[in-house]
């Protein structure tokens, strides 16, 4: 454990932090599950599929040795149903590391760790809480790959697989990229407006935008022209279809209304930023957004008006 937290790497997924802090948290929580997560469920995404292709039996190794390290002995790879067929070489390996695979329906956003989990594990990660609250870790492939490689030849991991797809881009492919590259320099396409994430949680690319370690897909989509946001119209779909059960109408009241108690009542600290609600609002608003920023601020315990108001463009996407 102390030869990988001397490694200085960072995990694969956001939030990024440093693999020592990840270690010192989860072995502190004295967590009995882990669990590596392969399920993509967005459109063009397909990084972590070439990963456990390519690189599957040093990806279950490193998964292994983070297993050992933290004293774990439930140990989970969750993949799509639709590509099982395509890791039947990493059968004996998983088996003889006493690693469980399972394979998952294609659900759009059953990839969320607090839905992943409790379908694998049955537990249900409280409101405002994390995976190691309830005995759980997750982590992704490109993680378990820099582990293994560490431990194997003690080189540190300055790339990542990032998948550049989209219907714009002109040869779609997962490419090996160094970390710090600029996005726009993935595509021989000057000026083209690219996004930073899934085509549902992803961000536009501010020009000086770079590959970081949670940087999983760059898309070249078309960009759509949105129609202005009106009022709510009441309909409610929002709340139907969203798979944390929110009440997203009424944090979306919260937000304008600058009401936090009303925010928590609605189940706010529970989102997992799936953009569902955006994505089927007949108003066009900004739901998801809305409701981002509305956990934020109650989970860092401040202010509405400590924070600026207008629509996030980061350089990382937030899959």
């Amino acid at each position: 454990c102390a030869f990988i937290a001397d490694s200085a790497m960072t995990t694969f997924r956001q939030p990024v932090i440093a693999m020592s802090a990840w270690l010192e948290q989860v072995r502190q929580a004295r967590i009995d599950t882990l669990v590596l997560n392969v399920m993509e469920c967005q459109p063009y995404l397909t990084c972590g599929h070439r990963l456990l292709i390519e690189y599957g039996p040093l990806v279950l190794t490193g998964l292994a040795i983070l297993a050992r390290a933290i004293g774990v002995t439930e140990v989970t790879i969750a993949v799509d149903q639709r590509r099982a067929k395509s890791y039947s070489h990493l059968f004996t390996p998983a088996n003889e590391l006493n690693i469980q695979l399972i394979a998952l329906p294609h659900k759009y956003p059953i990839g969320a760790d607090p839905i992943l989990l409790e379908i694998i594990t049955g537990r249900e990660i409280p409101m405002g809480q994390h995976p190691i609250d309830v005995g759980a870790a997750v982590i992704d492939p490109e993680t378990a790959l820099a582990v293994a490689r560490w431990v194997a030849t003690g080189d540190n991991t300055l790339a990542r697989v990032v998948t550049l797809d989209g219907p714009l881009a002109r040869n779609p492919m997962n490419v090996m990229v160094p970390l710090g590259t600029p996005c726009a320099a993935l595509y021989d396409m000057p000026g083209m407006e690219l996004t930073h994430g899934g085509p549902m949680t992803g961000l536009p690319c501010k020009p000086n935008a770079v590959v970081s370690a949670s940087t999983r897909t760059v898309l070249a989509l078309a960009r759509e022209t949105h129609a202005t946001p009106t009022a709510c119209l009441r309909c409610g779909w929002c709340t139907d279809l969203c798979p944390t059960r929110l009440n997203v109408s009424k944090i979306n009241d919260a937000f304008e209304l600058a009401d936090l108690e009303l925010a928590r009542q609605g189940g706010a600290l529970a989102c997992v930023h799936c953009g569902v609600c955006s994505y089927i609002c007949p108003a066009r608003l900004p739901l998801t957004h809305r409701v981002s920023t509305m956990k934020h601020v109650l989970s860092q315990n401040r202010q509405l008006c400590d924070l600026t108001p207008p629509m996030p463009a980061a350089t990382e996407g937030t899959e």
